[in-house]
């Protein structure tokens, strides 16, 4: 196709939007990047509030055969969070929804780490493990509770970026088979200081 058919199909959902109140946190857009989340295979809803997105992959699956040691599958999400004078906030609780199936001796493991734009002292990690036998779904919760450290200037968007894995270990012998999704990302935002004596 043409350059401009390409562009149409890059991973990239944007959104602008207008918060019922200008002095409220909500998120702009979302955008991802990495082996489980190729361009085309995702999308992204924001609420019409800016509180809340969803996040859809097509592709983000680890596919664990005989005879392999491990299969590791990420994406890193990159939210821009619009940040009002006066205010920082934090992302409250992420919801991690997918489907496993592990034989017994194989273990899979959903890792994500966060942290925002020129702050990456300021992260955290949390994981979760299955092991097979295994065949479910799932829902991971985190809550993370991300405190913006680094004073934002007034009325300047924030990047934080989610970086996600999905691993998948077979047993020493690599005779089992095992597999992991991750179907859906979910997340809230919440304002977490309100900087009264700080102007602009």
């Amino acid at each position: 196709g043409t350059e401009s058919e390409e562009a149409t199909t890059f991973g990239v959902a944007e959104q602008t939007l207008v918060a019922p109140d200008p002095a409220t946190p909500y998120f702009a857009n979302v955008t991802a990047n990495g082996t489980g989340c190729p361009a085309g295979t995702w999308t992204t809803t924001i609420s019409e509030d800016g509180q809340t997105f969803t996040t859809i992959f097509s592709a983000y699956e680890a596919f664990m055969e005989p005879a392999r040691s491990i299969v590791i599958k990420d994406c890193q999400l990159g939210i821009t969070l619009h940040s009002p004078q006066g205010l920082s906030f934090a992302v409250d609780s992420f919801y991690y929804q997918g489907y496993a199936f592990m034989d017994a001796g194989v273990t899979g493991r959903q890792t994500a780490n966060y942290y925002f734009m020129g702050n990456p002292l300021n992260h955290a990690e949390l994981r979760t493990d299955l092991r097979g036998p295994y065949d479910d779904s799932y829902l991971f919760q985190d809550d993370v509770g991300i405190a913006d450290l680094v004073w934002s200037p007034c009325g300047v968007n924030r990047n934080l970026n989610v970086t996600t894995r999905l691993r998948v270990q077979n047993n020493p012998r690599r005779t089992g088979t095992g597999y992991m999704n991750l179907t859906s990302i979910d997340a809230t935002s919440r304002q977490v200081f309100h900087l009264a004596w700080r102007s602009c």
